[in-house]
């Protein structure tokens, strides 16, 4: 069991490594990434005091700071700091919104980009 358990643990690594995505240490301030989901269209802003991000009409729908923990597959292994494609945003905070401990999570990521000015 553990041989199994080790084989697709490190195929999911190998695979994690190749996803299209961002890294938020990457993002320089002043840039802003277009992160299009199966429901929605957000904009995330690198600023000098943090991210702020829009598109949501429910929680975010103009700019709101926000923290973001990272991406998930769907299950509780996060892969910290990043925006991937096929994965699900996990925001930990967002400005002014009453999170009650728990964070959202976006819909699937369909593409994330990065937009020039």
């Amino acid at each position: 069991m553990a041989k199994i358990f080790e084989r697709t643990l490190n195929r999911e690594t190998e695979a994690a490594e190749r996803i299209p995505g961002f890294f938020l240490k990457d993002i320089l301030v002043g840039e802003k990434l277009r992160i299009t989901t199966k429901n929605t269209e957000y904009i995330l802003e690198h600023r000098e005091d943090g991210f702020y991000m829009s598109g949501s009409p429910e929680w975010c729908p103009t700019q709101k700071k926000v923290i973001i923990s990272g991406s998930t597959w769907g299950g509780s292994a996060i892969k910290v700091g990043f925006i991937g494609e096929g994965m699900f945003l996990e925001i930990t905070s967002i400005q002014g919104a009453d999170m009650a401990g728990n964070g959202k999570t976006t819909s699937a990521i369909e593409k994330v980009e990065k937009l020039e000015d």
